[in-house]
């Protein structure tokens, strides 16, 4: 499922355009510290109320009193270069809370995470975000600690400098230079009692504490902590609320079952199971099958690096054709790329799979995560079936292998196929390819298949359908957080692929060729793969390519 962000979009135009608090005079200013919110700042101001973007306002949970990941943090109140800020009396229901510390046990990484550029926690962060400037230095004076977060407050003074005043505005009363020592903040105490390394973390809108995790970058020779790391989870869990509220959404205004198979289940890889889905009688009343799936940290689930698999690799989810899932028998209904050392969670439009899921009732399912031969990692597993009516009725009801699933060498590909003569079933009215195609591995100089545009291409009936899995070079999978892919991950999540990012799902081809097939006769269709219009080069493609049928 895509998320729609246009009114994420509608909201940070009205922020920027609405913020109206003067920006202060210098880092040794002092103001009131009022909350710059879509509502009124106090503990009882998310009652009742609605945020820019349309979500409603999260009341203040003051029953909060001890600090965990994923539980609501408790009130607390802190000493800052503009006075006391308690956080109850600024909650508006609306906003994230940031803390980004001076970990003195970081080592390097603590004074490289304080030289780093403050732009773009100015330039791209989610405007309803508040910032914590925090030193964990024991055994410092009061105007030593000052001193070290106003080195924080000198970089951001000197960048908004360079913006317009909306922007100025906008972010007077949004950054907050702590005085006391961290430890001496239960809720600081609380997440460093569980992470003792960690260096950031976020109370979401909901108030709910998040691990912090990765802020390093990999330069080419080594990681680096950069603050701009820090803004990513307030952008991700509003576009998750977001995504939340259109699903329950669509359950109120839509024909849609919802049907839960598991609830933090802890699987581990290579092992079978069984789910159970609706009977087949009720699935057929569907047309359009989505899943929702929560890949968690197995056990306690935090820290991340210490729960969660090391490494990306292909996700699957497999149906099983007999008990013991074997090879030659299984379908993967479920593709998708494991995140470094973090969970994920993924809305993923499978309504192909229902030729091969209608059956309903218990099942045999297999997942695997691992493929790239580290090993069964385990995972707590959160999954919805989503059943839901389409629009224009048709349903899927037969499909035609062309590629079968496998991992190609993107260099022997062009030849390995002949051309395809495929026929339509009787009654068929729509016909869709359904390419699950991703680049894996590198080679010089080209960087494919994982680090490189590439091109795969059907020619149905001398009609050429092409899709472009484009590599521009830049941190595109950091920038797609608000699309699902989970932020702050270890290695290097954040490098752009071609096809895929880590903590993602794969970048799935679906693409209706009914006016280019004869619906009662035989059709010939041709794979064309390249790389920028020529021979493919080295590397790997773990592809299946199928013709999908509606009626």
């Amino acid at each position: 499922m895509t998320i729609s962000l246009t009114r994420q979009a509608q909201y940070l135009l009205t922020l920027a355009l609405a913020a109206s608090i003067h920006f202060g005079a210098g880092c040794n200013s002092t103001s009131n510290n009022q909350p710059d919110g879509s509502v009124d700042g106090g503990a009882d101001a998310g009652i009742d109320t609605t945020c820019e973007d349309g979500l409603p306002s999260t009341p203040f949970d003051s029953s909060a009193t001890i600090t965990a990941y994923d539980q609501p943090a408790p009130d607390f109140t802190v000493n800052t270069t503009d006075g006391e800020w308690t956080l109850s009396e600024h909650w508006t229901g609306c906003d994230n809370y940031v803390f980004v510390m001076y970990n003195s046990g970081y080592g390097t990484g603590a004074d490289q995470l304080w030289a780093s550029s403050v732009a773009e926690i100015i330039d791209d962060s989610a405007p309803n975000t508040h910032y914590f400037f925090v030193t964990l230095e024991a055994g410092l004076a009061t105007e030593d600690r000052e001193a070290r977060v106003l080195e924080v407050c000198d970089k951001i003074q000197a960048h908004l400098e360079t913006t317009d005043q909306a922007t100025r505005d906008h972010w007077a009363d949004r950054m907050h230079y702590v005085t006391d020592f961290g430890r001496d903040i239960p809720v600081v105490d609380g997440v460093l009692d569980v992470s003792p390394g960690e260096v950031h973390f976020t109370i979401d809108r909901k108030q709910l504490v998040r691990e912090g995790h990765n802020t390093s970058y990999f330069t080419g020779s080594s990681w680096v902590p950069q603050f701009g790391n820090t803004r990513y989870w307030a952008r991700y869990y509003n576009a998750q609320y977001l995504l939340d509220e259109q699903l329950e959404e669509q359950e109120m205004n839509e024909d849609v079952l919802v049907h839960r198979v598991t609830d933090r289940e802890d699987i581990a890889g290579s092992e079978p199971f069984n789910w159970t889905l609706p009977n087949a009688a009720t699935i057929a009343g569907y047309e359009k099958l989505e899943i929702d799936m929560h890949v968690d940290c197995p056990g306690a689930g935090h820290p991340y690096g210490s729960t969660c698999g090391e490494w990306d690799t292909v996700g699957s989810l497999w149906l099983c054709a007999d008990n013991d899932c074997t090879a030659e028998t299984r379908r993967r209904i479920v593709k998708w790329i494991t995140p470094y050392s973090s969970p994920g969670r993924w809305v993923i439009d499978i309504t192909p799979e229902l030729v091969h899921l209608d059956a309903g009732g218990e099942l045999r399912f297999m997942v695997q995560h691992g493929d790239n031969t580290v090993g069964p990692y385990t995972y707590k597993y959160t999954v919805d079936f989503r059943f839901i009516k389409a629009e224009d009725g048709l349903r899927p009801f037969a499909i035609e292998p062309m590629i079968p699933m496998a991992n190609y060498p993107f260099a022997d590909m062009a030849d390995a196929f002949d051309p395809f003569v495929i026929t339509p079933p009787s009654g068929t009215q729509k016909v869709e390819l359904y390419a699950r195609i991703s680049g894996h591995g590198a080679v010089t100089p080209s960087g494919c298949a994982e680090f490189c545009t590439f091109e795969h291409t059907f020619d149905v009936n001398s009609t050429e359908h092409q899709h472009v899995y484009l590599m521009e070079n830049e941190n595109r999978c950091a920038q797609w957080v608000e699309l699902g892919v989970t932020p702050n991950q270890g290695g290097t999540w954040h490098f752009d692929r071609s096809s895929w990012c880590p903590g993602w799902t794969i970048e799935e081809w679906r693409e209706d060729l009914t006016e280019s097939f004869d619906l009662t006769g035989a059709n010939t269709v041709n794979h064309i793969p390249t790389y920028q219009g020529g021979d493919p080069p080295g590397g790997n493609m773990d592809a299946r390519v199928e013709i999908v049928f509606y009626l």
